[in-house]
Parts: C-alpha cells; sequence; structure tokens
C-alpha cells in the first residue's frame, strides 16, 4: 500500500513541477555543442532518479508481523459421498454428463489442487454418507458413493471433533455436496458451535435442483403383530415428482396373489396416501404364521427407475393367548376390576395370585384355554422358569410379599434378559417401611419409570399427552375422540408424588395438581433387553368401570384400555404370546450388501443344552447357513449376522429344540432402502444457510482460485503485532538515487551544459 508524505495533490503538484524544469533544462534550453543523443540521455538519468524521489513521496509500505505458532490456519475438506452423489446431472469440461462425484472429485479434490493448499494451512480430507471418514487422496484414481443416507449436519460435527483450534485459531471448512440430510434441513446448534470456534463455511453446491420424474413407495403397518380374526391397516406412501395430477395404480398382493388394487391421482404437494385394510389368519394347525405383503404402484411412462416402486412389509399373526400373571397382596378394587377384565377376554390366560396376611396365600388359576400349562407358582419358592412363562406381570400392592429382597431380581431378569413386560398396576408395588420391599425396590428402581416421592395428591383429573394420542391404548374411535372421553370419566382417587419423570420415559396420561403442574399418571420405559415396565401412578382407575347410568354408553373404557394396554405389551415384546423363543431380525428391511443381525432369544435357558439351527433361504432358493453365537456364557440370547445380497423377500428358519415352538419361520426384504433416492434433486439452499451463517460463501464448481485467495486472505488476518512500515528506507534505494544524480551532473558539466 501507498503512503503519500506530503498527500497526493502536494506530491503531484511538486513532481509535475521538477519533470517540467527537467524538460526546460535538456529540451528547450540551449548550450554547449551538445548533441540530441546526449540530451535524451541526460534526461532519462535525471527522470529515473526524478522516479525514485516520487516512489519515496508515495510512501510505500507494507504489513509486518509473525504467523500465530500456537494456531495456524486450519482447513477440513468434507466431500458428499452419499448415494445421491451417484445422479449424472453435471456436464463436465469435455461437454459430458458425469456424476455429482466426479464432477466434485475431478476439479476439487485433485491432488495437485489439495497440495496448493496444503502450502497455505494445515488440511484434512473427509468423506461422508450416513458416516464420516477419513479420504486418502494418494492414489485415488475412482471415486464411489457409499452408505443409505446422509448425516451432512452430524458430519460436520464430527469433523470437529477431529480438529480443535485454539483461542485465537481460525479454521475455513469447504464442504463439498449436494445438500441433502437424511434426518433434517437445519441444526442450529451446529451453526453456533461453528460460529463459536471460529469456522469459515465455504460451500459448493453441486446437482440440478430438479429431480427427475419418478415415482417411490413408503410402507408401514398400524401394527406389526395381531391376534388370529384381528384387522390391520398396510398404509402406503406414493412420493412423486413429475407426475402431479396423473392417475396411478397401486396394488396389494400376497404369494403373488392380488388382494386388493386402488387407483388414485397423484396430489402436486408429491405424497399421496393410500391405505389397505387386511385381516390375515393363522396357517390351519399352527400357532403362529407370519404374513408377506408386496404393495407395488404400477411403473409410469418415463419414470427414471422402477426399483423403487414396490416395498414388502409383514404382519406377524398369533393364535396363543398372552399369558398374564397378576400379584397382589392387598385386594382392592383395582386389582378385582382388572382381574375380571383380563378373565373375560377370550385372547388372555390369566394367573392370579392373591396373599393375605403374613401366612396365608390363596392362588386363583384362571385358565381360559384348556390346553394351556402353568407352573405351579408358589410364592414362597419362586423360580425364574416359573416367571419366565408369562408374556406380561402385573402387580398390586405388596409385592415384597413374592418378590421381596434379591427375589425382586427375578423380575429384572424377566424385562431386560427376556423381553417380558411388567405393569405396576397400583403406583410403588413395594412397602418401604419393611426391608424386603426396601431392598426389593432399589433393584427395580432403574426400569421403573418414574423417581417416587412421599406425598400423596386427592381428586386428580386425567388428560392425554402427545404421546398418549398416538397411543394404541387410547384408540375408542367406536366411542369417540379418547381426550373427549377421558375428560368424562371420574377423577382418580389419589396418587403418590413424583419426584421426578426419567429421560427415557414416555408418559401417556397426565393429572394436574392443585397448582395445575402436570404429573404423570400412566407411564411407561423401554429396556435394552426388549421389555417395557409400565406404571399407573394413580389409584382409582376402577372408577372407570363402575359409571353412573347417565355414562353408560362409556361402560366399556376401563375394558378397552386395559386389554388394549395388555395386547400392546405382549405384542411389542420380544417373544410371541405362547412361545419360548423368538428370532428377529434387527431390521425387516435392508439394502443388499448391508450387514443384517439375527437374534435368537429363549425365555430361560440352563447351561449350555439349546443348540439352535439357524438358515437363511434366498429368493432365488439358495440355503445359506448363518453361524449363531452367544452373547455371553450364560446369555440366553444368540445372534448371527448375514449379508444378503439379491433383492426380494428372504426367509429365515430356525430348529430350536426343546423350545416351543421347535420350528420359526421369519422374513426379511432385501431392497434400496437409501432415503436418497427419494429425491435426488439438490439443495444449495441448505449450504447456503451454513455459510451465510458463519461468514463464509457459496462458491461455484470453478472457483478453484478463489477460494485460494480466501485461504491467502484468512492466513493474512491470522498474523499477529501486524503494523504498517515504510519500505522504500533501503540503503540500496539511496544510493540509487545518488548515483543517478551523481552521473548526470558530472556528464552535464564535462560536456558544457550549464
Amino acid at each position: 500500500m501507498f503512503r503519500p508524505v506530503w498527500g497526493v495533490q502536494r506530491t503531484a503538484l511538486i513532481v509535475g513541477a521538477v519533470v517540467l524544469i527537467a524538460l526546460w533544462l535538456y529540451v528547450s534550453r540551449r548550450g554547449g555543442d551538445v548533441s540530441a543523443a546526449k540530451r535524451v540521455s541526460l534526461l532519462a538519468m535525471r527522470l529515473i532518479a526524478l522516479g525514485g524521489i516520487v516512489f519515496m513521496l508515495a510512501g510505500p509500505s507494507s504489513y509486518t508481523g509473525e504467523e500465530s505458532k500456537q494456531a495456524p490456519l486450519a482447513i477440513q475438506v468434507l466431500a458428499d459421498v452419499s448415494p445421491s452423489m451417484a445422479e449424472r446431472d453435471v456436464v463436465d469440461d469435455k461437454g459430458e454428463l458425469v456424476s455429482r462425484l466426479d464432477a466434485v472429485a475431478q476439479r476439487w479434490l485433485d491432488e495437485k489442487y489439495i497440495r496448493q493448499m496444503r502450502q497455505l494451512a494445515t488440511v484434512r480430507t473427509f468423506g461422508f454418507s450416513d458416516r464420516l471418514n477419513s479420504i486418502q487422496l494418494t492414489g485415488l484414481t475412482k471415486w464411489n458413493t457409499a452408505g443409505n443416507g446422509t448425516e451432512l449436519f452430524e458430519s460436520i460435527n464430527d469433523s470437529l471433533d477431529t480438529m480443535k483450534l485454539g483461542e485465537d485459531g481460525r479454521g475455513l471448512m469447504l464442504l463439498l455436496s449436494d445438500g441433502h440430510d437424511t434426518r433434517r434441513i437445519a441444526d442450529p446448534l451446529l451453526l453456533d458451535r461453528l460460529r463459536r470456534e471460529n469456522w469459515r463455511v465455504y460451500g459448493v453446491s453441486v446437482g440440478s435442483v430438479s429431480a427427475g420424474r419418478d415415482v417411490r413407495l413408503m410402507v408401514h403397518n398400524d401394527s406389526d403383530v395381531l391376534f388370529d380374526g384381528q384387522a390391520t391397516s398396510i398404509r402406503a406412501t406414493v412420493l412423486q415428482s413429475g407426475y402431479a395430477g396423473e392417475q396411478v395404480e397401486v396394488r396389494l398382493t400376497q404369494d403373488g396373489r392380488l388382494v386388493e388394487s386402488k387407483k388414485t391421482v397423484l396430489d402436486a404437494q408429491r405424497t399421496t396416501k393410500v391405505v389397505f385394510r387386511v385381516r390375515p389368519r393363522v396357517t390351519a394347525g399352527d400357532s403362529s404364521s407370519l404374513h408377506a405383503y408386496r404393495v407395488e404402484v404400477v411403473p409410469l411412462a418415463q419414470e427414471q427407475t422402477e426399483d423403487n416402486n414396490a416395498r414388502w412389509t409383514f404382519v406377524q399373526v398369533n393364535r396363543d393367548r398372552i399369558r398374564v400373571g397378576l400379584f397382589e397382596a392387598e385386594p382392592y378394587w383395582d386389582t378385582k376390576f382388572l382381574a375380571n377384565v383380563l378373565r373375560d377376554d377370550v385372547q388372555i390366560d390369566v394367573t392370579s395370585v392373591h396373599a393375605f396376611g403374613e401366612k396365608r396365600t390363596v392362588v386363583n388359576e384362571d385358565i381360559s384355554s384348556g390346553d394351556v400349562q402353568f407352573e405351579p407358582i408358589d410364592p414362597d419358592a419362586l423360580t425364574q422358569r416359573a416367571v419366565n412363562q408369562f408374556d406380561v406381570i402385573v402387580l398390586g400392592k405388596g409385592a415384597e410379599r413374592f418378590f421381596g429382597g434379591d427375589k425382586a431380581k427375578l423380575l429384572v431378569d424377566f424385562v431386560t434378559r427376556h423381553g417380558g413386560s411388567l405393569v405396576l398396576a397400583r403406583g410403588r408395588a413395594f412397602d418401604m417401611s419393611k426391608a424386603d420391599g426396601l431392598a426389593a425396590s432399589k433393584l427395580l428402581a432403574p426400569l421403573e419409570p418414574v423417581e417416587w416421592g412421599e406425598r400423596k395428591f386427592a381428586d386428580l383429573k386425567v388428560a392425554l399427552t402427545p404421546s398418549g394420542q398416538s397411543s394404541p391404548i387410547f384408540d375408542f374411535k367406536n366411542l369417540g375422540e379418547a381426550g373427549s372421553i377421558l375428560n368424562r370419566m371420574p377423577d382418580m382417587l389419589s396418587a403418590t408424588q413424583i419426584q421426578k419423570e426419567k429421560a427415557l420415559s414416555v408418559v401417556l396420561l397426565n393429572q394436574a395438581q392443585k397448582d395445575g403442574t402436570p404429573m404423570a399418571s400412566v407411564a411407561y420405559q423401554n429396556t435394552a433387553g426388549g421389555g417395557r415396565v409400565l406404571a399407573v401412578l394413580s389409584d382409582g382407575l376402577w372408577r372407570w368401570a363402575f359409571l353412573p347410568s347417565d355414562e353408560s354408553e362409556f361402560d366399556s373404557v376401563y375394558q378397552l384400555f386395559w386389554s388394549r394396554t395388555i395386547r400392546w405389551l405382549a405384542g411389542d415384546g420380544e417373544f410371541l404370546p405362547g412361545q419360548s423363543v423368538s428370532v428377529r431380525p434387527h431390521r425387516m428391511a435392508t439394502s443388499p450388501g448391508e450387514p443384517l443381525a439375527i437374534t435368537v432369544a429363549t425365555r430361560y435357558v440352563e447351561g449350555a443344552e439349546f443348540k439352535p439351527r439357524l438358515r437363511v433361504v434366498g429368493p432365488d432358493g439358495k440355503v445359506e447357513e448363518a453361524t449363531l453365537t452367544r452373547v455371553t456364557e450364560q446369555s440366553s440370547r444368540f445372534v448371527a449376522t448375514v449379508h444378503p445380497q439379491l433383492s426380494g423377500v428372504h426367509r429365515v428358519e430356525l430348529d430350536a429344540p426343546g423350545m416351543k415352538p421347535e420350528k420359526i419361520t421369519g422374513r426379511f426384504a432385501v431392497y434400496d432402502m437409501s432415503m436418497e433416492a427419494l429425491d435426488t434433486s439438490a439443495r444449495p439452499e441448505t449450504l447456503k444457510a451454513i455459510c451465510d451463517a458463519t461468514g463464509g460463501e457459496c462458491l461455484a464448481m470453478n472457483d478453484q482460485e478463489k477460494l485460494l485467495d480466501h485461504i491467502r486472505n484468512t492466513r493474512a488476518a491470522a498474523l499477529t503485532d501486524r503494523k504498517v512500515d515504510y519500505v522504500f528506507d533501503h540503503p540500496l534505494v539511496f544510493a540509487s538515487i545518488v548515483l543517478l544524480f551523481g552521473l548526470e551532473w558530472f556528464f552535464r558539466r564535462r560536456w558544457g551544459l550549464n
């Protein structure tokens, strides 16, 4: 930069005057016998010397300082390698269509270009899809997409963890992506972190913002497990791009047989819903059947791909009854009405165990089906096998009479290792004033959805939470809207204070305290072992079964609540009713080549005598033996991992000698699960939002040199102790000017030019 010593105007006047004098001296003034060539050479020397003086008067200056050694400039290069980057919609330098990833690799991930950046800063390169991976550029000649989706924001966050900046450090991030993120469209917390840690993001959006013409399909069931004769809905969502207003046919088939076909007009808002109602039955002679349904959209003209026009879904139908164990040491109206409801349900077999006082125990086995045999219940000598025969265990008050002290481990094991469900039907089940009750309560506490208090509240009104509104437990559609119905139900008689709801608990019903603060009334918590613990935290639920005559239309609400609750707990558990073994793929649908874990679990296994065998039969009929490995030496769970390649439905066959049943068949589907395939259009607005929030900039595909300029500027900004100094104060500058003036004076005198 220039800082004129006397200002621009004054310097220009002085320079102009000196130049005019020089011209007058050598051009206009006559004197001596001096040739024109000599006059020109003398004039040139004077003008050059004057140029040096002008240069000094202009004040040439520059910044001086040292780059911070503690926090050098850091550059993170993040390249999107998710499935959508395989879309061929970018024109390269030769005018040919190439994939988005190839275009990025050719222009931004070239080894020579990365080397230029490394001359200016510390550079690290990453690829990301559904996870972040480091990229080794040396020798890389072919780029491939990976993963089943894009975790854009999560990958940015993970990359920040790999390189920490100092307090005065500055970071620059180059984001090469089409802007897809499978899970969300924004992450304010990430933007705050980028700003807080001094990262500036420069984004390069790649790909067309217009998706190709295509129809895609997503499918799910209202219920995955049914009892024989029950119905469920299979819900299909048709997503379209480029076909708004056109009619499509959606078909539901089973084993190649057409079940139902519906025609619908595709909505302009991209999503169209189609619902099929099915009532699958158990195959004759079996206790359960797994039904595979295929939903298909008949292909339209000029579709981009037809691979995503069909999806599979599975429904398990069971004939066995739900096995419930009801343990109550202090019988009251709540458990009396509950026992009646369970006894009247034809799909439930219940064993009721009641205790009266410390010594007397009455066992009442209410078994509706003659072919079900329960192990005799001895409250003083309960075994794990006796407990594990149930699908659901319901505890009333005084549970220490059955599961006091260390015996509570039977319940913990039942829930965490065997996938059973536990119901605390009358709030806290153990008497804390008794040593056995206190010890048992401590063992069970980690599984309970709340932390208990001591105070009691009376006359509490219950209300649905958002989670309760979507729960099948409160599906009273035949009677009316659930929230309105519950508002007409009698208040709870009392409730124990809740100190706090646990982080993983789900509250279905709230009850209002006197100050208006909501408190959980019905809540549950899932466990890592697949079981659930549901707690009814209020006394008086039985009043729903004892309504006044003017509310008689809602007499069935109490029965519906408990029937749906027990079915939900049993149907979503790890074991089907009546079964002592289960086989479950960790996902019912997976992508070709992706690893898929299959778990075999038993309710109870002693020693190492149980040796199950697992086979996977592909769509082509090829059988593959899967190796089952016991999770731990004493575990009742086994795991195998398979890598299915062929698209279609794969069948899982389990031989479980000594278990019920001894043979189980399961299924899973293999097809492209990538969420990227639903909409491949680029989303530059996502990158722009990140760049704008961090002070960066969105660059074009050919702005490589522009980015290098930004890097140089960012590096210059990182200089510490900077100051501006004149750069003309050098001996050589002064010596050159003196020499030129000296030579000009010497020759002018010698040639007689005064």
